[in-house]
């Protein structure tokens, strides 16, 4: 018998603790740009605050749910502040027993799991690709008596040779990807077979919690409904809810950047990332989730970050594009990132290097900007306030026959070319993210 906690919302922060606290975060994407803009120093103050966080709520686990790098190359200096916020974890939260690290779509499997052995040492768990062996990637997560209080299964982003498939000439692409979503639940029936026998080996009756960095069904990416997307997002199979058991008392997933809940009792969360990487996420308020297990519920509380970046977008008159440039300097305690759109009828105003000269000694800058007289077809899209980099190429693709005025029998053909192109690309990144 699994015993399943109901998921409590709490006050916890500040609280004298009641069971073994745990973190829950992902996408953090270290080393990543904001269009062209470095995000290192921001990241570097991001990781100061998350290690005096995890001191200060007391959490006995930080589980990272993919996404710690945004490269498959990150930098020496990028790596260096990794190594170097652990070291800040182990040595100022030293109530922390496990940091768990899991690889995202956007890792280097290797490179994370290069020091896997010689991290676990010091109760770092790492990993980078799925075991071969899924009984290895259950984890018990013990107390200060180290007493197991709960079971983790570790799953991070999975390749297409974690879910092995034989091919089937002639298939349909709609065919191949539900052959796909039906491999993912057998995978994760598997894990959950592999945690029960490793529950009842144990003799304790505990909770079980599960992880995932991969997008699932009715998630929400940006606040406006347009945003929704089916298909692939990020080079991940999109899944439905019903692959994790319904007696896991938690589901941890990384992967998209908003922070939400999925599914009955809200279960299954997305932590969301810390800080936004796209004008997609302006207006998002960024946190962590942080869970206690108790005897009778698991007690939830979503804690606030910092606004580590700021966003201003504009589009106007060059008047109000001039004044959104001025109120910047003002702010000196957040970097501000500016996208501005100037709708005018005069081009002419459109000095666009006098104002970015307006900010050169500060740490603001402009990373868009542009006149949209010259592009007015796109004038809708950037109302939504979504960039190209933040679209899948399915919707792009979408919006394009329709504005060719392809009828739909003839979209449907060109979308399934595409969706074939997709599959083929994803497979290519698969086998070269295993290396």
């Amino acid at each position: 018998m699994v015993k399943k906690l109901e998921l409590k919302e709490c006050k916890l922060k500040g609280e004298s603790k009641k069971g073994l606290r745990i973190i829950h975060t992902a996408d953090w994407h270290l080393g990543g740009k904001f269009y062209s803009y470095s995000l290192e120093d921001v990241q570097n103050k991001f990781l100061e605050s998350m290690a005096g966080i995890v001191k200060s709520t007391e959490a006995d686990v930080l589980l990272v749910v993919g996404d710690l790098f945004d490269t498959k190359s990150p930098s020496g200096s990028v790596q260096e502040m990794y190594y170097q916020f652990l070291n800040m974890v182990r040595s100022e939260a030293r109530q922390c027993r496990h940091i768990v690290i899991l690889g995202g779509n956007h890792d280097p499997a290797k490179v994370l799991d290069a020091p896997q052995r010689l991290l676990r040492h010091f109760k770092i768990h790492v990993m980078g690709r799925m075991p071969k062996d899924v009984d290895d990637a259950i984890l018990e997560l013990t107390d200060e008596n180290g007493q197991v209080q709960a079971l983790l299964g570790c799953v991070p982003y999975l390749h297409t040779d974690d879910l092995p498939l034989d091919e089937v000439s002639g298939e349909s692409v709609e065919d191949s990807l539900e052959r796909r979503r039906k491999a993912m639940h057998r995978f994760y029936d598997h894990l959950w077979d592999a945690m029960l026998k490793r529950q009842e080996a144990l003799g304790l009756d505990v909770p079980l919690m599960l992880s995932g960095h991969l997008p699932i069904a009715g998630a929400i990416l940006y606040d406006d409904q347009e945003s929704r997307r089916d298909g692939y997002v990020g080079n991940v199979l999109e899944n439905r809810a019903e692959i994790f058991s319904s007696d896991a008392s938690y589901v941890a997933l990384g992967h998209l950047h908003r922070g939400q809940s999925l599914g009955a009792g809200s279960r299954i969360r997305y932590s969301g990332s810390p800080m936004p990487m796209g004008f997609g996420e302006l207006g998002q308020e960024k946190s962590v989730v942080l869970l206690e297990v108790r005897d009778d519920c698991l007690g939830i509380e979503s804690v606030a970050l910092p606004e580590y970046l700021g966003l201003i977008e504009v589009e106007g008159e060059w008047d109000e594009i001039e004044a959104a440039v001025e109120s910047v300097l003002q702010e000196t305690s957040k970097p501000i990132l500016l996208k501005l759109s100037y709708t005018g009828e005069d081009v002419s105003k459109a000095n666009w290097q006098v104002l970015r000269d307006r900010l050169i000694d500060t740490r603001h800058a402009i990373v868009f900007c542009e006149t949209v007289k010259r592009k007015e077809g796109l004038a809708t899209r950037r109302n939504q306030g979504i960039s190209l980099s933040e679209l899948s190429p399915q919707y792009i693709f979408d919006q394009l026959l329709k504005r060719k005025g392809f009828s739909e029998e003839k979209s449907s053909e060109w979308q399934k070319m595409l969706n074939e192109a997709i599959e083929l690309r994803n497979k290519k990144n698969d086998m070269e993210g295993a290396q």
